[in-house]
């Protein structure tokens, strides 16, 4: 049987075409590159089996989706990391069996999803690291299958999930990474598949988790990077199910953890040291075994502020306490946690040329997540070494991976101007690389050995860069 091509055109920088052939009854299509600079959206609507069309990396700025009103087994759309700044929905309501939409990574500074009122199969919407400063729920009340909302990384102030008090299904809300001063939960109460709320990164003075006590499918509430001084987490004993809190980076200065220690599922608590946790020991006791619960396991309740400073002032400390972080790890999780408690282990130690050397790796993995998070694992232009089969032998030499990186940065720098102004990212540029020429130096060269002092006098640009690469890492989907 002789298959069919489609061929798709697409105008790349310097204003000519090119072309890519599908297969007719293909079911995805992927389409990345930065020198593509517009696509004809009306070559996709050939494509009678289209299920999934991702348009991601590259440089378009505006888009015609009228043609997909005929792609009606079009399940994702994905316009992610372009320059879009405006964008009509309204061809999509056609798309009868459309489930996630993703917008992440573009310029939107305004979106109408009334074009889609009462889409019968839209569950995902993804508007995550866009400009948008308002942004109105109101039409997501008749998308009856919704079950996740992400505004994250925008700019909103203020967030009225009022429209979202009849959503059934709806289970994953996440607005952090905004400078959102208050919010009502109360639309919340009665989602009874409700699972995750993230709401860090925000400018929150007080919250009222009331309206959660009801939520017993409630798995997470991430609170952390706000200005709360206090809060009741009293609400959440009948938060059974819930795994996860983050209270880190806030203003708070005691924190009562009773109710936590009727949730048998907990797994993290997010309390910053200088807190002071208290508890009802009696309630305690008689609850869920606390052994069970290893977040309580690892946080020290004191009952008064007095026995707080007995215990500072007689205990001994243990050696874990006297270690110093030249890199601090308490942000990372997985491998690059046990990579950067081996750093501070190293540092400790005072094998300063293991410190630099691995420090070089960090800095050199976190790039290769960031392209990998961009390109895939398996991208040979940028940071991939295949043998003569195409089976992949490693990366590439790190300043090969760094060139690489930078130039896909410089391609859309505008779109990190809230990071950094361009003036402090051409000094982290520029910092980079001569860190990873120390390095190599120190790893090299014999004769090279670096003492506490000179090491902890570049450990603040290293962290610098390290924080810059983390954050970026973050807002990459």
């Amino acid at each position: 049987m002789v298959e069919i091509k489609k061929t798709v055109f697409f105008q790349v920088v310097g204003g000519t075409f090119e072309s890519k052939e599908f297969d007719e009854d293909t079911e995805d299509i992927y389409i990345s590159s930065r020198n593509i600079t517009s696509v004809s959206f009306g070559d996709f609507k050939d494509f009678k089996f289209l299920k999934q069309l991702s348009i991601n990396y590259c440089n378009i700025s505006s888009v015609d989706l009228s043609p997909l009103s005929e792609c009606n087994r079009l399940e994702r759309l994905a316009l992610t990391d372009n320059k879009i700044s405006e964008i009509d929905l309204s061809p999509l309501l056609n798309c009868v069996q459309l489930e996630d939409l993703d917008l992440s990574n573009n310029r939107l500074e305004s979106i109408d999803f009334s074009q889609l009122s009462g889409h019968p199969t839209l569950k995902k919407i993804d508007l995550n690291s866009n400009r948008i400063s308002e942004f109105s729920f109101k039409p997501l009340e008749t998308l009856s299958n919704l079950t996740s909302i992400s505004v994250r990384n925008n700019h909103l102030q203020s967030a009225n999930l009022s429209p979202l008090s009849e959503s059934k299904n709806l289970m994953n809300i996440d607005l952090s990474g905004n400078s959102i001063r208050q919010i009502d939960l109360s639309p919340l109460r009665d989602s009874p598949s409700f699972r995750t709320l993230s709401l860090s990164s925000n400018k929150l003075e007080t919250i009222e988790l009331e309206h959660l006590s009801n939520i017993e499918t409630l798995e997470s509430l991430e609170l952390a990077s706000n200005r709360l001084r206090k809060i009741n987490l009293y609400p959440l004993q009948n938060c059974r199910l819930l795994k996860k809190i983050n209270l880190t980076y806030n203003e708070l200065q005691e924190l009562d953890i009773t109710p936590l220690y009727l949730c048998p599922n907990l797994s993290h608590i997010g309390v910053d040291n200088g807190v002071l946790v208290r508890t009802d020991s009696e309630t305690a006791r008689q609850s869920y075994k606390p052994e069970g619960i290893k977040a309580l396991k690892r946080i020290t309740v004191f009952h008064s502020e007095e026995e707080k400073k007995k215990a500072k002032s007689t205990r001994k400390p243990k050696k874990d306490e006297e270690k110093l972080e030249f890199i601090k790890s308490r942000d990372f999780t997985g491998k690059f946690y046990e990579l950067v408690k081996e750093i501070n282990d190293a540092f400790n130690s005072k094998c300063y040329v293991c410190t630099t050397f691995l420090s070089r790796k960090l800095m050199e993995n976190l790039v290769i997540s960031i392209l990998t998070k961009i390109f895939g694992h398996t991208n040979e232009d940028y940071y991939v070494r295949k043998n003569k089969e195409g089976r992949v032998i490693g990366n590439k030499r790190f300043a090969i991976v760094l060139q690489k990186f930078w130039d896909v940065f410089q391609e859309d720098i505008s779109k990190f101007s809230h990071l950094h102004d361009e003036k402090q990212l051409t000094h982290i540029e520029k910092k980079m690389t001569e860190l990873k020429d120390d390095f190599n130096v120190d790893v090299h060269e014999l004769g090279t050995f670096r003492s506490e002092k000179k090491l902890l006098a570049i450990g603040q640009e290293l962290g610098n860069i390290i924080s810059f690469l983390r954050e970026l890492d973050s807002r990459i989907k």
